[in-house]
């Protein structure tokens, strides 16, 4: 009885987190890159205090970008600030994320494309 119990509430929050819209777990390492010849054209962020982890989501659209992506080096320290820029003729492609219990905050890299030269913002 116990076991299916435990089964059923561990798949309920599965279900719920997936259902939730968010593209990373409380606490997990994630990385999210949009597809080719896109880049990252929006971002939202929650912080949930009972795991004392940021959830995000991110969005991507189309953009006429170069099919070679580059991924920084870590862009923040624990509770530091994320500091980080493109630079000229560069897009946003993707984000990476390392958690870490013992400091209970994120460390962030980016990964960035370049974009064609006939592109207009």
């Amino acid at each position: 009885m116990w076991s299916f119990i435990v089964a059923s509430v561990l798949l309920t929050a599965e279900l719920l987190a997936a259902a939730s819209g968010w593209d990373n777990e409380p606490k997990e390492t994630f990385t999210v890159t949009c597809p080719s010849s896109q880049a990252v054209s929006g971002l939202t962020s929650r912080y949930d205090n009972d795991m004392k982890d940021r959830l995000w989501e991110f969005s991507c659209k189309a953009f006429n970008v170069k099919r070679t992506c580059k991924w920084s080096r870590p862009v923040n320290e624990a509770w530091a600030p994320i500091n980080f820029r493109c630079g000229a003729n560069e897009v946003i492609a993707g984000v990476y994320s390392v958690y870490s219990n013992l400091f209970q905050d994120r460390k962030y890299g980016i990964s960035f494309n370049e974009r064609n030269k006939n592109c207009l913002l």
